[in-house]
C-alpha cells in the first residue's frame, strides 16, 4: 500500500498534487505573513486561519475515505492482524496520506499553514519566551527539589535536540513519533552518562521524573515554536489516546509550563530551597539569600 500510494500515477497521489497546486496558487497571491496576521483583529485572524486549515482538513478527510474504499479488501484481509497493532487501519492510511500532503517544510502549503498556526499561538509563544528567560540555566532539582539526585546531573542534550528537530519535520505523525521517543532518549542519556562513570544501575523513571525532565528540556531548549508544532499535530493527525508519552509531553507544555501554576510552583520551590539552605548552614537570612542567588 505504501509503495502504491507513493507512486505518482496513483489516483490518491494525483489528487493530492492537484489539490496542493490549487491551494498554493490561491494563497500565494495573498502573501500572508505572521506579521500581517498579528496585525489583524481576532475575528479577522480567525477567518484567515479557518480559510487556511479547513480546505486541507476537508481534503484529507475525502482522501481517507477514498483510500479506504480503494483498499477495502486489503484492510478486511488484515483486519484481525491490525487489532494487535498500535495503530488502526484509519491511522495507518492517514499517516501515509499526510506524508504525501505535507512532504516538505519549505513547501508553500506547509509554510502557509505554519504561519497561520504561529499567529494563532502568538500569545502562548510570547509567554513561553518569558518563562524560558526567567528559568533558563536552572538545574533539574531547581525545577523539582524531589527529583532523583542520581539523574540530576545528566545533560539530556539528545532530548533537547530532538525537540528542536521538530521544526525540520513536515509530517504531523512523524512529529508525534519524535515526541513519543523522547522518554526512551531520557533513559539512553542516563545510561550513557552512568556508563562513562563506570556505573551500572537499573533506571526507573516515574511519570513525575519524566515530567521534570520535559520541563527542564523545554525551558533549556530555546525553541518556543514547539507550541506551533503541537498545534499542527492536533489539527491534522488523528487522536491517539493510547500514546501516554505524547500526552505527558503535551500536558507538561500546554497545561503546566504555559499556565500560571508553573510560576507559582517555581516560587514555592525557591522558597523551600531557601529554607533548606538556612537550616543546613545556619546562616543569617541575608547570607542565605546570597547563597541561593549563587545557586540559581
Amino acid at each position: 500500500m505504501r509503495k502504491e500510494l507513493s507512486s505518482l500515477e496513483h489516483p490518491v497521489n494525483d489528487l493530492i498534487h492537484i489539490f496542493r497546486f490549487t491551494y498554493e496558487s490561491i494563497f500565494s497571491k495573498k502573501k500572508i505573513s505572521v506579521d500581517h496576521l498579528s496585525s489583524l483583529t481576532e475575528q479577522e485572524k480567525r477567518k484567515v486561519i479557518d480559510e487556511a486549515l479547513a480546505p486541507v482538513k476537508m481534503m484529507l478527510q475525502i482522501l481517507r475515505k477514498f483510500t479506504l474504499l480503494i483498499y477495502e479488501g486489503l484492510v478486511a484481509v488484515y483486519h484481525d492482524d491490525l487489532k494487535d497493532e498500535d495503530q488502526s487501519a484509519d491511522m495507518i492510511i492517514d499517516r501515509l496520506i499526510c506524508q504525501l500532503m505535507f512532504e516538505d517544510v519549505q513547501s508553500p502549503l506547509y509554510q502557509h499553514i505554519m504561519n497561520c498556526l504561529e499567529a494563532k499561538c502568538s500569545e502562548q509563544i510570547q509567554y513561553f519566551n518569558h518563562v524560558a528567560e526567567l528559568f533558563r540555566g536552572k538545574s533539574l532539582r531547581q525545577f523539582d527539589s524531589q527529583f532523583k539526585e542520581a539523574y540530576s546531573s545528566i545533560p539530556y542534550e539528545t532530548v533537547i535536540k530532538t525537540v528542536q528537530r521538530l521544526q525540520l519535520i513536515p509530517n504531523p505523525y512523524m512529529k508525534r513519533d519524535y515526541i513519543t521517543l523522547l522518554e526512551q532518549e531520557m533513559v539512553c542519556a542516563i545510561k550513557d552518562e552512568l556508563t562513562k562513570k563506570g556505573q551500572r544501575a537499573e533506571i526507573q523513571l516515574e511519570p513525575d521524573d519524566k515530567f521534570t525532565i520535559y520541563t527542564y528540556c523545554l525551558v533549556q531548549g530555546n525553541y518556543p515554536k514547539v507550541v506551533v508544532d503541537l498545534s499542527f499535530i492536533e489539527e491534522f493527525a488523528l487522536p491517539d489516546e493510547a500514546n501516554q508519552a505524547y500526552a505527558r509531553f503535551k500536558g507538561c507544555l500546554m497545561d503546566y509550563i504555559l499556565s500560571p501554576d508553573f510560576l507559582n510552583f517555581m516560587k514555592i520551590e525557591e522558597e523551600l530551597t531557601l529554607k533548606a539552605v538556612r537550616r543546613e548552614s545556619n546562616l543569617s537570612p541575608a547570607l542565605s539569600a546570597r547563597k541561593i542567588n549563587r545557586l540559581c
